[in-house]
């Protein structure tokens, strides 16, 4: 495996995230605007019963502790601890700017290792992994170089091309110049979850760069049997998901939530 690439990380712009107060107030006044779903059988089943998905009484619940207690600011000083980059890469569907979250290793044998996100998700669920490993180790004692990309259309990274489309193999092969950009060409570990799994395959598979990828589990019955069928609506008419979900705050947390409530 490489070492580590040449400090400052090469074609790289270093950035701090930061979301301006009109967007924060814009959704604000979103969910103010936005009325309580109506009390139904399915959304009110006894005993907090999530059997046919979200519940009206957490959806209001969920909402005010939204627009009361949570503080954004906080969560975004906490998302800045970490080093965050944009680079530019060239592919011949264009140009695509990536953001990622990078960790490096002062060990000449540290091994470049990429983690990919999945949905629904970004590259937040795996920032109390790196907490822990800045915690464990310092830089002169970790063994890994750490890429944590946001996948295109996730983030700060560009959106998938509109007049095509865009498939997982265009996001492997985005993923492996990530790391070739980065200076990793010698060889590289990709770990990925979700739809991140099947990008880590696909480059295992086609990407002479990419060695090892991912521990391969079992089916959850219970999840293709109740908790599938978002797949599905993805799948099928991902359009019409789209214009419901960019929509509506509300709508978005709904479908985001269940999605991590797979069953």
């Amino acid at each position: 495996m490489p070492t580590r690439p040449a400090y400052p990380i090469p074609k790289t712009t270093p950035f701090k995230v930061h979301i301006p107060d009109d967007d924060l107030q814009h959704l604000d006044t979103l969910l103010r605007m936005t009325p309580a779903a109506q009390l139904t059988y399915e959304t009110s089943l006894p005993g907090n019963d999530r059997k046919f998905g979200m519940r009206q009484d957490w959806s209001k619940q969920v909402v005010a502790e939204w627009q009361s207690a949570f503080d954004w600011r906080k969560h975004e000083t906490y998302i800045n601890t970490f080093d965050h980059f944009h680079i530019n890469i060239e592919d011949d569907l264009g140009n695509f700017h990536i953001h990622f979250v990078a960790m490096y290793s002062n060990r000449q044998d540290a091994v470049p290792l990429l983690v990919l996100h999945g949905w629904p998700g970004s590259f937040l669920e795996l920032l109390p992994m790196l907490d822990k490993l800045r915690n464990k180790y310092s830089p002169d004692d970790l063994p890994y170089h750490l890429v944590v990309p946001s996948l295109p259309g996730y983030a700060f990274s560009s959106p998938p091309p509109s007049d095509r489309d865009f498939g997982i193999e265009d996001i492997a092969r985005l993923m492996n110049q990530l790391m070739l950009n980065l200076g990793h060409g010698a060889g590289y570990i990709v770990q990925g979850g979700d739809v991140g799994s099947k990008v880590a395959r696909v480059m295992v598979a086609k990407h002479e760069q990419c060695k090892v990828n991912f521990c391969i589990m079992e089916n959850e019955p219970r999840q293709l049997e109740t908790g599938s069928s978002y797949a599905i609506q993805h799948a099928t008419k991902p359009a019409t998901i789209s214009l419901v979900l960019s929509s509506n705050p509300v709508a978005l947390l709904a479908w985001l939530i269940q999605g991590t409530r797979r069953h």
